[in-house]
């Protein structure tokens, strides 16, 4: 089974203010959206980042990039650009759609929900009641995903395709803890210091 995560970086993080969200630094220095690179690797996923046209953190990046121009209209606008880039490859079983901003994710979920992958179903993560992300899409529904636009992400697809929809139970409340805002980030990233581990 041939899973692809798709990280998404290209929108604008219009709640994080003037600061760049994908330029946050974890506590070891290193950038958030490496550090989610990383975890995918550990979790044996491999990934592509989408990322604006002429971006300049794109240097920056440890992982293969795809330049995203409707990424300024919203999540739908990344996620369609990043699908018809990748959907050409045949090989390709399913999607894993992942908002650059989960800095406490568990690379034993990412592992599970990759392995729960089918071309049929989508694989939701669920922790304390609480759907999160990433979620998984199999290749039935790339075409879907290729035509979103705007801010519409893959939820409606989830809510017109529940019979498709497989919940994993995980107990890793980072599938819903994000950093929307600077203080929302500064929060998490407290829970990531040495001293808190």
């Amino acid at each position: 089974m041939k899973v692809l995560a798709l990280l998404l970086a290209a929108g604008q993080s219009r709640r994080f203010g003037e600061q760049d969200k994908r330029s946050v630094r974890m506590p070891d220095g290193g950038l958030l959206v490496n550090a989610m690179l990383r975890r995918l690797k550990k979790a044996g996923v491999e990934a592509r980042v989408g990322i604006r046209r002429h971006d300049n953190i794109a240097p920056l990046l440890v992982g293969e990039t795809i330049v995203c121009p409707r990424g300024q209209e919203g999540m739908g606008g990344t996620i369609a650009d990043m699908l018809n880039d990748v959907m050409t490859d045949s090989a390709l079983d399913a999607v894993m759609l992942m908002p650059a901003d989960l800095p406490l994710i568990r690379v034993s979920t990412l592992a599970a929900l990759a392995a729960s992958a089918s071309p049929e179903r989508i694989v939701l993560p669920q922790c304390d009641g609480r759907q999160g992300h990433p979620v998984v899409f199999g290749r039935r529904f790339f075409p879907a995903l290729s035509q979103l636009c705007g801010d519409r992400g893959g939820k409606a697809i989830i809510t017109d395709h529940p019979e498709c929809c497989d919940v994993i139970v995980v107990s890793d409340p980072g599938i819903y803890l994000d950093g929307d805002t600077p203080a929302a980030m500064a929060a998490l990233l407290v829970q990531l210091s040495p001293k808190n581990r």
